[in-house]
């Protein structure tokens, strides 16, 4: 998994080391308590801080806010949360393979 974000002007590539089971918990934590059709800030801080989490503090949450676009922020947090959960979800396949897995499995995640 990784990530590209514009830091001091020029963009930089994050990967993700060894995702740890704690965010799949955090996944399900977050998903209780954020509506994601109806975002407030503290919502999205909390979901940013997740990305952040997920690429074991390699970025901070304000290079992440200010080193990706807008129109991919959402997106990028919901990819995120996707490729944790789909990596629990099937377990014997190769992230991107079963995308109705993956579906259900991130649906569960934001009920």
């Amino acid at each position: 998994m990784q990530i590209t974000l514009m830091i001091d002007g020029e963009d930089k590539v994050f990967q993700a080391p060894f995702v740890k089971g704690r965010m799949l918990r955090e996944a399900i934590k977050l998903s209780k308590s954020s509506n994601f059709d109806d975002l407030d800030v503290e919502d999205l801080d909390a979901l940013v801080g997740y990305v952040v989490r997920v690429y074991d503090n390699q970025f901070d949450i304000d290079q992440f806010y200010d080193g990706i676009s807008s129109e991919k922020l959402i997106p990028v947090i919901t990819e995120t949360i996707q490729k944790v959960v789909g990596t629990v979800a099937a377990p014997n396949e190769q992230v991107g393979e079963n995308k109705a897995t993956e579906t259900q499995a991130i649906g569960e995640v934001k009920n």
